[in-house]
């Protein structure tokens, strides 16, 4: 292990926590000036603040020494759904989160293999249309006609390792991100209705097969690509050209998408005129339905992923990793592991002090 405190790693400890450098300044019982010189490199982590970092912070001295390369947002190896008015400070937590989960699945990969389908890479310029290759993916995953039964699965099955957890905020949905392995990590928030959780790994999907770099009408593309991937128009459009509220819910139930994206996919599809759209939409906000709020009886369960735990029963049934080396090994404390992660091995033994 290199013995150098890698400052990097102290930025990601910081804005993983949601902290400022003032706040964490202040918890450390130092100056701004002092951590932010340690952050940017130009001094030292002394052993002092070194052991006060680990004392504040989830995670333990191993992680501080760790040297992988943090991807800063803005890469083209992120790409976020999320609302345009996202503080700042959101961001920069859950990008710093998605790096800490990236180094849990490479350290967990080294010692296990998956077996996947890589996800194909798509140049829309040689598609006639977004919606042409989201059939060629179905094709490619042997998805057969209908809807998707679970698209976590689905995903799980091209090597995508589904990370859900509670961002804190409803303006971020989800998050994928290319590992070192050639696996993407999608982080997406678990407190979504079931239908936006679909919604949000179809499009995090388009990005990965289409959008390897950024361009200007890339998010009109995941959503044009996650229609067609979760609702084929050649299957679905037989029914939306005499759309009513009725069959709207009906559909929802079927194929498991909100109704508003079914609205938006049938005038896509020109199945129903701008008007007939306007008309449904002002029916919808009189019955209570909004874009964020859909009646609970239509309620889409949320897909649980698998993958992740996979990996983690794999280290401690065939590897036989109890829940202290496991922690060891992802570089962060036991009590964060058994809180993150579902662990079917042995627990750790809590040891109270005495005196």
């Amino acid at each position: 292990m290199n013995r150098t405190v890698n400052a990097a790693m102290v930025v990601l400890a910081r804005e993983s926590s949601g902290l400022t450098q003032l706040a964490l300044a202040k918890l450390l019982g130092i100056t701004q000036g002092k951590l932010s010189k340690m952050e940017s490199g130009q001094i030292p982590v002394t052993s002092d603040v070194l052991a006060a970092l680990v004392h504040e912070l989830d995670y333990p001295e191993k992680f501080y020494y760790q040297t992988f390369e943090v991807y800063p947002a803005g890469m083209h190896l992120y790409l976020f759904r999320k609302h345009k008015t996202m503080p700042a400070r959101d961001l920069s937590r859950i990008t710093a989160l998605m790096n800490i989960y990236r180094s849990h699945i490479r350290n967990l990969l080294d010692a296990a293999e998956i077996d996947f389908k890589p996800v194909p890479e798509y140049e829309v310029e040689e598609f006639d249309s977004v919606a042409t290759i989201a059939h060629a993916v179905r094709q490619y995953a042997h998805i057969p006609s209908g809807p998707i039964k679970n698209l976590t699965e689905t995903l799980e099955d091209l090597g995508i390792v589904v990370v859900p957890f509670d961002p804190g905020t409803r303006m971020f949905a989800g998050a994928s991100m290319l590992s070192e392995k050639p696996n993407y990590v999608v982080l997406i928030n678990s407190q979504m209705p079931g239908d936006r959780f679909r919604w949000t790994l179809a499009h995090e999907l388009a990005h990965m097969v289409m959008h390897r770099f950024p361009t200007l009408d890339m998010e009109g593309q995941a959503n044009d690509f996650a229609a067609e991937f979760l609702m084929p128009g050649n299957e679905i459009g037989q029914y939306l050209s005499d759309l009513t509220l009725e069959r709207l819910a009906s559909l929802k139930r079927y194929w498991g998408v909100s109704m508003f994206s079914i609205l938006q996919h049938a005038l896509r599809l020109g199945k129903i005129t701008e008007r007939h759209h306007r008309t449904l939409i002002g029916r919808l906000a009189r019955a209570g339905v909004t874009r964020l709020r859909e009646p609970a009886e239509l309620s889409i369960p949320v897909e649980v992923p698998s993958l992740l735990n996979e990996l983690i029963d794999f280290h401690a049934t065939e590897l036989g990793y109890d829940a202290d080396q496991l922690s060891d090994l992802l570089a962060i404390k036991p009590t964060t592991f058994l809180d993150r992660y579902r662990f079917k091995g042995r627990r750790l033994k809590l040891v109270q002090n005495v005196g």
